[in-house]
């Protein structure tokens, strides 16, 4: 059996303590800190081991003028077989870092800096820093659907399991005195935390880390002395180990943005040069920080539960998980519209059209994805704004590497935009504000895309020439239309019919069965808007799986989408593609220039329509990826 970790925390506890100059133990302090809280692959226990080793190994004066650099500060340790599974060979000769396996045996470490590559492309077997993932949801559990605005699905899902503390959270009376309040409950027995609604600015998960820390530094101790501690907590702890606790937490996984209190703020980030005071207690704080992870994480002291014997379709149902919605937001849209209060509907809808039209540089699935996350981040300053507004187009929306290339560097409090790939997965975005410039001159000479800038395929020369719609319409609608037959029709414009006689007909024409889609010259309707019009009718009819039963009426196939829900699609694309159609339906022209949104509309439906019609008339495979 391996050490307990409260033995290991009290190694390394000792360990600084036996720092005679106080500059030094001040760096020290800071920089395991630091390093623990970036290695999370690692428990907090051995990552402190590990960084207390690469600190003597590098020496304190390397520490104290490399201990930001890279190389110093996140030295990625594996052991000897996990880096020759990414291509690299460790050097015999260097000294390895060391931590008690499982079994009791000792593991090595080496770090990047003691490995030769000898494979030109190097494959990433071991993540170092990965984003510690909780558990699924108890079913004791709470998940807190009350906290959706504020929280996300990841913080919700960590805050599912205080109920292995018998802790809680909730919401006060908007009117409440204080910020935060602790009530005891008998039905279950549990601590709740209620919350103010207004906050005042101070994050509810920085609150409620506030109010594990406390509850598990009583848990803690209690446990060290064999009993239960009932004295107040100021008299058994100080607002900075308190506020050093939350931090590790919150550093390693990841959640929230603020410091628990001004004490913590101020001995991390003021250069004092001054160690911590010989009161604070680094085992305890470490512990405790342990403890805070482990439950937020599922891993607590609760009852053990197989999570393959439980299922809750309503949780698995809302399938919120950030992920799955920004490789797939279109199909999360209808109910994300739905969480939209009804005061507030005219603006996320008309902002979300403006962006997605705006931005057709980006395919319609990650314009959707992006312009809703745009949203969600700086809400109704955005929408409201007429001035913002009208830059919905001026966005400079780059991926890192294309950062790079203009003499930039991500941020460390960047926060990317993600959506769908072209290719499966998601894509990370990044707003300039979430860069800074590194290289002057790259960052002046870069070239910058134009947001209405989109990629189209010019037809092929076997592509028919369409000859009926010369003189109908513009060269580049013709290419438009030239497109189209990939889904397998042929656009032809034909005299003297009625609606209802412009069905489908097939013809043959050099040996091969030809599909025609008849057009009428309408003095109401361009020609190219009648095209764009029948194609997205017969799109809805296959996207809806109706195409083979529906039947044919006034010149459209019935299908269950509505006239509008087709000609909101339709704008959307043809706006996506620089074609100034204009609504006919009076709903849509309330929508697009009265910002009145329409009633029952499944908006995923309608991008995902105006995202196929844009897709094909691009010159895009049909229903590839191509």
């Amino acid at each position: 059996m391996n050490r307990p970790a409260a033995v290991n925390l009290a190694m390394v506890d000792d360990r600084l303590r036996s720092i005679d100059a106080p500059g030094t133990r001040a760096l020290l302090e800071r920089w395991m800190l630091t390093f623990a809280c970036t290695h999370t692959r690692f428990p907090l226990d051995e990552a402190l081991l590990l960084g207390w080793q690469w600190a003597q190994r590098c020496g304190h004066e390397t520490i104290a003028t490399n201990g930001h650099e890279p190389w110093c500060a996140r030295p990625m340790p594996a052991t000897v077989a996990e880096w020759s599974a990414e291509g690299c060979v460790v050097d015999p000769d260097t000294l390895p870092l060391v931590l008690e396996g499982e079994d009791g045996e000792l593991v090595e470490y080496h770090v990047l800096y003691d490995t030769v590559a000898v494979e030109e492309e190097r494959i990433v077997y071991v993540e170092h820093s990965p984003e510690l993932e909780p558990l699924a949801p108890h079913p004791s559990g709470d998940v807190h659907r009350e906290f959706d605005d504020v929280l996300t699905y990841r913080e919700r899902l960590m805050l599912s399991h205080l109920w292995q503390i018998g802790a809680a959270v909730g919401w006060d009376e908007p009117d409440a005195e204080t910020l935060t309040r602790v009530v005891a409950e008998e039905n279950p027995v549990v601590r709740r935390l209620l919350i103010r609604p207004d906050t005042g600015g101070v994050e509810v998960m920085t609150l409620v880390l506030r109010f594990l820390a406390e509850t598990a530094w009583l848990m803690v101790l209690g446990r060290h002395l064999g009993e239960v501690v009932e004295e107040p907590l100021a008299e058994v702890s100080t607002p900075l180990e308190l506020g050093l606790a939350v931090e590790v937490t919150r550093r390693r996984t990841g959640v929230g943005r603020q410091y628990a209190n001004m004490d913590a703020y101020r001995f991390l980030e003021e250069e004092t040069g001054l160690p911590a005071p010989e009161e604070l207690r680094w085992w305890l704080v470490f512990e405790v920080a342990q403890l805070m992870e482990d439950l937020l994480l599922g891993h607590g002291p609760g009852e053990d539960w197989d999570e393959e014997d439980w299922e809750d379709e309503d949780w698995e149902d809302e399938a919120d998980d950030p992920e799955e919605i920004h490789a797939d937001t279109l199909r999360h849209l209808d109910r994300l519209m739905a969480e939209v209060p009804e005061e507030k509907e005219d603006l996320v809808t008309s902002w979300l059209r403006d962006f997605v039209c705006d931005n057709p540089r980006f395919s319609t699935e990650q314009a959707v994805a992006l312009g809703w996350q745009l949203y969600e981040r700086f809400g109704d300053m955005m929408a409201e704004n007429p001035r913002l507004r009208g830059r919905t187009g001026d966005l400079e929306l780059r991926t890192e590497e294309e950062w790079t290339v203009r003499g930039r560097r991500v941020r460390d409090d960047a926060c990317p935009l993600y959506a769908p790939g072209s290719h499966g997965g998601v894509v990370a975005f990044l707003l300039s504000s979430d860069t800074e410039v590194v290289d002057t001159l790259g960052a002046l000479i870069s070239d910058e895309t134009d947001s209405d800038f989109f990629h189209h395929r010019a037809p092929t020369e076997d592509t028919p020439e369409l000859e009926s719609l010369h003189g109908y319409v513009s060269d580049y609608e013709l290419d438009l239309l030239r497109n189209v037959t990939r889904l397998g029709i042929r656009p032809e414009v034909v005299y003297g019919l009625e609606p209802d006689d412009l069905a489908l007909w097939s013809d043959e024409e050099e040996g091969q069965e030809v599909c025609y889609m008849p057009l009428v010259v309408d003095e109401d309707r361009s020609v190219m808007r009648m095209a764009m019009d029948r194609v997205m009718n017969i799109l809805m009819a296959d996207l809806l799986g109706e195409f083979e039963e529906a039947e044919f009426s006034d010149g459209r196939f019935v299908v269950s989408s509505t006239l509008l829900e087709e000609e909101l699609a339709v704008l959307i694309a043809a706006r996506r593609l620089g074609l100034e159609e204009e609504p006919v339906l009076d709903e849509a022209w309330d929508f697009f220039f009265g910002d009145v949104p329409p009633a029952d509309v499944r908006w995923g439906l309608v991008y995902l329509a105006a995202a196929n019609l844009d897709h094909l008339m691009r010159g895009y495979c049909w229903n590839s990826s191509d």
